[in-house]
């Protein structure tokens, strides 16, 4: 959905995707908040939300995403905090420019 013009937020029932294995949401006006349902999707290994209008915490039960490989945050009103990567051994691209 890159560049699209979304303007809504995640539902709480993108928990229930659990075999999905890349989300690209960037510049497609996703905003509110990250449902807690989110990290139901163990096997997630791309998620891309950079350039929205997204914000608030990151649930701590990021942790739960160990697949991920690629994660990108930038542009983002998220508030993450560095314990949401502990259990994410597999990240090897980090993108959290401008993120606040």
């Amino acid at each position: 959905m890159t560049n699209a013009a979304y303007q809504s937020s995640l539902p709480s029932t993108i928990g229930n995707l659990i075999n999905l294995q890349s989300l690209v949401f960037s510049n497609s006006g996703v905003g509110g908040t990250i449902p807690s349902t989110f990290t139901s999707i163990g096997g997630l290994g791309n998620l891309d939300l950079s350039s929205n209008p997204i914000s608030g915490p990151i649930p701590g039960s990021f942790t739960k995403l160990s697949k991920l490989t690629y994660l990108d945050l930038s542009k983002s009103s998220l508030s993450p905090t560095l314990s949401i990567f502990t259990g994410m051994s597999l990240l090897s691209t980090l993108s959290a420019f401008h993120v606040h």
